[in-house]
């Protein structure tokens, strides 16, 4: 269940917006590397692989608990797939050109976030034209239940919200709406990779009185109402073997306002202090064989990943310790329908 500090999106979100670590067959994990071919020995003339269809009808779930703050939701998604140039099988040995046209996809999905404290139905449209890029956009309408705190108002991007501040603040149910909008480059050469990701989020709630900041709990942070937030994650990831993965994540995370946000008479340069956050640390990742599971997943993923607070308003030995690091703890699979 999750506490007064709120609930975790991923994105993964962040998420993974975790965002990231359970896309069907479009992850760096499963994205095909680009590198130079290897030289090999000629080979028999094969018969002919039967064609592979372009079209998927497919679901995901992300499920992730989060440390510090506290929280927990599961993402799902419902959707149609279009395998892109003819669906070609992954073959590390072709052709650059041909391995740039491997997993590329385009996808629309029903896509719902829930938590103890809210629930995110949206609509998401995903394109991966080349194995380097990816592009995204997700429309999502919000609804609080009123329930730990997830939405507390304030009048000044200044305003102190940590956890004692926060619990502090009244809450209350109201509903409201989302934009976001993704880009992502990766590439995989040998067993590295290298992906970094930036999201452009907009927020528009029915606040009390015509708040002009508000808690956001996903991001742990004040964002303006009516206005944007940028975040980037920038991951370097080593394949041990078929089942594990470790690396590294950077986080950044800034949010804007504007000069009417800000209480009469005060600096609009001191939201800084506030507005932008870095986090970094290690990841672990563990491809499960799905046999193990008796077949009921596809590419079943648990993931580990650990990022002390670089800088935040509250999480850095102001009223945290900054040895407590942001941790999140998910399972991510995938399958037909």
């Amino acid at each position: 269940m999750s506490l007064p500090r709120g609930a975790i999106a991923g994105a993964l979100v962040a998420c993974l917006s975790c965002t990231a670590w359970g896309q069907p067959s479009a992850t760096p994990a499963e994205a095909p590397a680009i590198e130079a071919p290897p030289v090999a020995a000629p080979e028999a003339k094969a018969e002919a692989a039967p064609a592979r269809s372009p079209h998927r009808l497919f679901y995901q779930s992300l499920s992730v608990l989060r440390l510090n703050p506290l929280g927990l939701i599961t993402r799902t998604q419902l959707g149609y797939m279009y395998k892109l140039f003819g669906n070609p099988a992954v073959d590390p040995a072709a052709p650059l050109g041909d391995r740039l046209k491997q997993n590329t996809y385009l996808k629309i999905a029903l896509n719902q976030q829930l938590s103890p404290g809210f629930f995110r139905p949206g609509v998401l449209v995903e394109a991966m034209p080349l194995a380097l890029l990816k592009l995204a956009a997700r429309l999502e309408s919000h609804v609080y239940w009123g329930a730990f705190n997830l939405v507390s108002d304030f009048n000044t991007p200044t305003a102190p919200h940590d956890d004692d501040a926060l619990d502090a603040a009244d809450s209350y149910a109201t509903t409201g709406w989302s934009a976001r909008f993704d880009a992502r480059l990766q590439i995989k050469l040998g067993k590295i990779a290298v992906r970094s990701e930036a999201r452009a989020e907009y927020y528009d709630l029915d606040l009390e009185d015509d708040a002009p900041v508000f808690y956001e709990s996903v991001l742990d942070t004040l964002v303006a109402n009516k206005g944007w937030s940028l975040i980037t994650d920038t991951d370097v990831l080593y394949f041990l073997d078929d089942h594990w993965i470790i690396g590294a994540r950077h986080t950044w995370t800034k949010a804007f306002f504007d000069d009417a946000d800000f209480a009469a008479g005060e600096d609009p340069g001191r939201a800084d202090t506030n507005a932008v956050m870095h986090r970094a640390g290690p990841a672990v990742i563990y491809r499960i064989d799905p046999n193990a599971l008796g077949g009921r997943f596809n590419e079943p993923t648990v993931f580990l990943i650990t990022q002390f607070w670089l800088q935040h308003q509250s999480r850095t030995g102001q009223s945290v310790t900054q040895a407590y690091p942001y941790t999140l703890i998910g399972f991510a699979f995938n399958g037909d329908l």
